[in-house]
């Protein structure tokens, strides 16, 4: 393996920092991933070793924290930390329902904090931790590693049967509500690392394998920048380069059911908010009534090389005011269909609930046809250079 000390003094101020519970909220379907390049084999790499032991600190920091805490307010409870146990790495998509998605690699961490209560009964308190890797910024050809921890929820396991027996649940209530306050998760925190321009993993052979690894490439340091789509002296308009041009965004006939009322308001302020893959272009604000059409006077999304192997066309519709309400849809066009040129229609839908009713005894959550965005879509290949 071939983790360079620079990099394991990054790890170490990426953690110095403190990490926080965030919640996974519902997910909608998501556009597809447009990269990273994705890797296998190992030139450079950020051992799971090395990730673990960061957060092995950063517990020992919080464990710390929480026992001088305790012990200024008089109380006898203590906490201790066991070791951190991990998984395999994998590789996984971003679930970004309003912008581009992309590869990321996730290590799957549990946290174990033992928490002593005396005269009571102890706790173990299990933070799961997952530590999501991404290469920031690299579709631009220079990108950084970028480590996200994202808490879930702590359960809290252990104690004695005495708790569950008739008439002493208050006792285990007591016990829940001492060791749920002598135990804080830390806040959440991100840090940019090492330079990359793609992931990739080398598993582990079973649990804590601290020789799993996420993979990357450094940027090119020759030839002044990023070397991938490289022309040579084809310039200027004659590069492959894709032009996504917004035409029009028409309000469509939307009413809930039962009642047949207006789906959000008779007359809406919205803000359109477009990707071109990862080009975004937004409009000024609009005033639509249902069958209302309006023409869009947005810059044209000038995609140039490097190219992607598709074109993810992403757009939103947002609804000023209290409300603040969102709607978004894509399209994806493959390179192999020359990114799907011509005009193209992408409908938007509008989402509410519908209560219980007959055939169905729970509530339903229904999605009607609300916009219709208008887009051109043209592809300048690579010109074909004839030699006499």
């Amino acid at each position: 393996m071939s983790t360079t000390i620079d990099s394991m003094r990054a790890l170490a101020r990426a953690f110095a920092g403190a990490a926080g519970l965030m919640l996974a909220g519902a997910v909608w379907a998501q556009s597809p991933p447009l990269g990273p390049p994705l890797i296998t084999v190992d030139k450079t790499d950020l051992s799971a070793g090395v990730l673990t032991g960061m957060v092995n600190l950063q517990v020992k920091q919080v464990v710390d924290e929480n026992n001088a805490s305790l012990a200024a307010h008089g109380k006898d409870a203590r906490v201790s930390a066991g070791p951190v146990q991990f998984n395999s790495p994998y590789i996984i998509a971003t679930q970004h329902t309003n912008q581009p998605n992309e590869w990321m690699v996730t290590l799957p961490v549990m946290i174990n904090i033992h928490v002593h209560v005396p005269h009571w009964f102890d706790r173990d308190v299990f933070v799961p931790l997952n530590l999501n890797v991404t290469c920031n910024g690299w579709q631009t050809g220079v990108g950084n590693l970028k480590v996200d921890p994202q808490f879930g929820p702590p359960s809290f396991e252990g104690g004695s049967w005495v708790e569950d027996a008739p008439g002493l649940a208050l006792i285990k209530d007591a016990v829940n509500a001492q060791v749920r306050s002598s135990f804080n998760l830390p806040a959440a925190m991100s840090q940019l690392l090492s330079p990359c321009v793609s992931l990739g993993v080398a598993q582990g052979t079973g649990p804590n394998d601290k020789f799993a690894a996420i993979l990357f490439d450094l940027p090119p340091t020759t030839g002044g920048g990023p070397t991938r789509g490289h022309l040579g002296d084809v310039t200027g308009a004659l590069k492959p380069h894709i032009t996504v041009t917004y035409i029009s965004l028409k309000r469509l006939v939307a009413h809930a059911l039962p009642g047949g009322t207006v789906l959000y308001q008779p007359t809406e302020n919205i803000v359109l908010d477009t990707y071109a893959d990862f080009t975004q272009r937004v409009s000024s604000a609009l005033t639509l009534k249902e069958n209302d059409v309006v023409t869009l006077n947005m810059p044209p999304a000038v995609i140039q090389p490097p190219l992607f192997d598709k074109l993810v066309v992403i757009a939103n519709v947002n609804q000023e005011g209290a409300s603040s309400i969102q709607d978004s849809a894509f399209d994806v066009f493959p390179q192999t269909a020359n990114y799907g040129p011509g005009r193209h229609t992408l409908q938007i839908t509008k989402t509410y609930s519908q209560p219980p009713g007959p055939g169905h005894t729970k509530p339903l959550i229904v999605h009607v046809p609300a916009y219709e965005l208008t887009y051109d879509v043209s592809y300048q290949g690579v010109p074909v250079i004839r030699v006499q």
